[in-house]
């Protein structure tokens, strides 16, 4: 990092919404230069400090990129007036801004920081120009003051904009008061920024607003870094402690009764004669699955009884297809016809899709509306592709409205969906929000038909739907295990499945679709991994590397995703027009993902002359870089949507030429490479059966027998902790229900019965 102290010749570029910034900068020794950053307010002829390094763009030659400003106010009457006249303050031009420098002299803008009701003395001005200047100097004064006091804590600019987007004036009262506040309002600024701010404010660290912090902290970021709706108690104490450090578990203890008094966290205990059972969490988390359970159970009673025999409808349909369907196809048909919610399992090749085709017919056939969703752009597509029908994100087909500011569905308990019947693929991608949001928007007697293979990875985001639906049994559940979809040559999903049960997959390589490159060392993998790129598979399968997706199970090390995604990039991106950031160098044709779910990103799409505008781009979905201009990157996403991301969005997006595992569920490549490395933690038999099945015409693994044996036998799980299946239990068992501990005994019985062999846990997605 260096320093450059200069002014403002002319301003090339500005963006107002977000303060990005090209500008002539002419420094103190009276080089040139072209600095690049967001800025507040400016105007040619301000004279600033800027900290940054100097990059070097193909096209545009050198560039200073600073990432922190000082404003250094002028000095002399010719400097003063020129500043004041700038534009930057309303009704004062030239003329007027030599009136207040003539008045005032060469201490014109300390007087008008301490007292800018001066001017109205000043002849020629008067009581009320100057009340209008006095405030657009004063709200001009506001925004530097903020965005320097966010500075001196490290904040970066466009975070700093986001903050006195959000409070206003208000700002520095608002973070003296209570820097935790940040936390919550400001998507990005985490525990460690807010109390590195508390610190050099002078807030105690034993204060209470910061332990209450830390508690809340720790149960919202568990849930996004390990699914959970809940922690135990005790585990809670023992982790806010952690991240509190100096404050005592006694101290975490005695504050959680008052936040449960306040209703600011809520407490269930599933087995209330055991203290150590008792589980907190977020009032959000909380009532949204209790929300779930309340609903799921309602759509179960108010189905209207059909009571159709759909075994003559189901005849016509095998003889039509030249089909014969398993009678446990046919019951899992009969019943997503005549129940209100029913849950349809399994995994790749026993033909989930041959039932979804032949319930959306016989459904249609009866006069009824069916639509389809997934969770994901990706995995709606695939369902369209696989059925014939057209699919949308949940999203989508609720209809996401951001015209009061927030997030609203123009789908709901008032204005519910026309379908009759709503079939949900890749449940176990949603969260319990969006998935909240779905039910409630159904219709009275609307049927629920939900998707998904028990056997994959829970969701990256917080809940465990599928998991804790099926383990209670209160809902109709189908398992699929008969094999059907097999092709000649063909080891994906026979590997698949032998993964699934315990045995090791066929290696021999003489299959067309399943194959195992041994390696001994990460570094040999990185290498296999570029070779099989960029020339055995595209010879071989006649693909695109565009073709290929790269998976690991972790972030970290040199086979993980961040390095395999930098020597990925340099070998298969020769473009030269770039945008470095901290966390990555993006180019034009680098293919990026959307990491999490933003409703305010517009998007255009052009189909022939038809063109569609929206709003959201969600956590999932994949595009590549189309434009890079003036920090501004483009990106045209794989469903012909368009979007642009401005230095407040950057972080967003990842490069994706290799992503994790957890990141890729819901979708489907042509071929899937997946890398062996990773943590024990990591390196689990489900993770390596979602990997495998997210191939579709072949899937490489690259990396060591050994290690491939060790994930196929660790079935070691952490339990991801969720409240929906004591609250479904609840709902069925209500009129019997005297104690919370049935709920128990009921999970044991079956759970002994073997009826549910899956527990519903998931691994901690390392990347969080």
């Amino acid at each position: 990092m260096s320093t450059e102290r200069g002014t403002v010749e002319y301003i090339i570029f500005r963006n107002e919404e977000n303060g990005y910034t090209v500008m002539q900068f002419l420094c103190e020794d009276g080089t040139p230069i072209v600095a690049v950053g967001c800025l507040p307010q400016i105007t040619e002829g301000e004279v600033l400090e800027l900290t940054g390094d100097v990059v070097f763009q193909p096209k545009r030659g050198e560039q200073f990129v600073f990432e922190s400003v000082n404003f250094i106010a002028p000095a002399g009457k010719e400097e003063i007036a020129r500043f004041l006249s700038s534009g930057l303050f309303p009704l004062i031009g030239p003329v007027t801004a030599k009136k207040i420098v003539d008045f005032l002299g060469e201490k014109t803008l300390s007087v008008l920081d301490e007292t800018p009701d001066i001017l109205k003395r000043i002849k020629g001005i008067g009581e009320k120009k100057g009340a209008k200047i006095a405030a657009g100097y004063r709200l001009h004064k506001s925004i530097r003051d903020n965005m320097f006091f966010l500075q001196k804590y490290g904040i970066s600019l466009s975070k700093a904009f986001k903050i006195c987007e959000f409070y206003g004036e208000d700002v520095k009262s608002q973070i003296e008061k209570n820097p935790y506040s940040l936390i919550e309002d400001i998507e990005g600024i985490g525990f460690i920024t807010a109390d590195k701010i508390a610190e050099t404010i002078g807030i105690d660290r034993q204060s209470e607003f910061r332990i209450i912090a830390g508690i809340r902290y720790i149960l919202g970021t568990n849930s996004s870094s390990q699914g959970n709706t809940c922690l135990g108690k005790q585990e809670l104490i023992r982790l806010s402690g952690e991240l509190l450090q100096d404050v005592p578990y006694d101290s975490i203890s005695e504050i959680i009764p008052e936040m449960l008094k306040r209703r600011e966290v809520i407490s269930y205990n599933p087995e209330p004669e055991d203290e150590e059972k008792e589980l907190i969490a977020l009032p959000l988390f909380f009532n949204t699955e209790k929300a779930i359970a309340k609903k799921l159970m309602k759509l179960k009673e108010e189905a209207e009884t059909l009571s159709i025999d759909v075994f003559p409808k189901i005849k016509e349909y095998e003889d039509a297809q030249n089909i014969y369907l398993h009678q446990t196809q046919k019951e899992a048909i009969s019943k997503a016809i005549n129940e209100g919610v029913m849950v349809i399992t399994g995994g790749p090749g026993t033909g989930k899709t041959t039932i979804i085709k032949c319930i959306i017919q016989i459904n249609e056939s009866i006069g009824k509306e069916t639509v389809l969703a997934a969770p994901t752009g990706r995995a709606s597509k695939r369902l369209e592709e696989a059925t014939g029908k057209a699919s949308s994100t949940i999203h989508r087909l609720l209809g996401v409205d951001m015209n009061s500011g927030s997030l609203k569905f123009i789908h709901g308990e008032n204005n519910p969906l026309t379908a009759d019947m709503v079939i949900l693929d890749e449940v176990s991608m949603a969260d319990i929000f969006i998935f909240n949001a779905l039910i409630k928007a159904m219709k009275k007697g609307g049927r629920l038909v939900i998707v998904g293979d028990k056997d994959q990875l829970p969701s990256v985001a917080a809940g465990n739907i599928l998991g804790d639906i099926i383990s209670t049994q209160v809902l109709p559940v189908i398992y699929l295990t008969e094999i059907y979809r097999q092709e000649a040559g063909s080891l994906i999903v026979e590997n698949a499945h032998r993964i699934n049960s315990g045995n090791m997959p066929l290696l021999d390589n003489k299959s067309k679709d399943f194959y195992f490159l041994r390696t001994n060392t990460q570094e040999e993998i990185v290498m296999q991994i570029k070779d099989l790129i960029t020339s055995r598979l595209p010879s071989y399968f006649s693909l695109d590397w565009k073709d290929m997706q790269v998976l690991s199970p972790t972030k970290k090390g040199f086979a993980g995703v961040s390095n395999l995604n930098k020597e990925l990039q340099t070998l298969l991106n020769r473009n030269k027009g770039q945008l470095i950031l901290d966390e990555a160098t993006f180019k034009v044709g680098d293919r990026v993902m959307q990491t999490v779910n933003n409703y305010d990103i517009e998007w255009v799409r052009h189909e022939g002359n038809f063109v569609e505008d929206g709003k959201g781009i969600f956590n999932g979905e994949i595009g590549f870089i189309s434009n890079i201009v003036r920090g501004e990157i483009e990106v045209l996403f794989e469903d012909g949507k368009k979007a642009i991301y401005g230095p407040g969005n950057h972080s967003d997006i990842m490069l994706a030429y290799a992503v994790s595992v957890h990141k890729s569920q819901g979708c489907e490549f042509p071929i899937v490479i997946l890398a062996l490395c990773g943590s024990s933690f990591l390196m689990n038999r489900n993770l390596l059966y979602t990997a495998v099945t997210r191939a579709r015409n072949a899937v490489v693994i690259v990396g060591s027998e050994n290690d491939l044996a060790k994930m196929v036998k660790n079935v070691r799980i952490i339990s991801r902790k969720t409240l929906l299946k004591y609250f479904l239990l609840e709902e069925a068992d209500a009129p019997n229900m005297n104690s919370a501990s049935k709920i128990k005994e009921i999970l044991k019985k079956r759970m002994n019965e073997n009826i549910f062999p899956y527990d519903g846990n998931s691994l901690p997605d390392e990347e969080i």
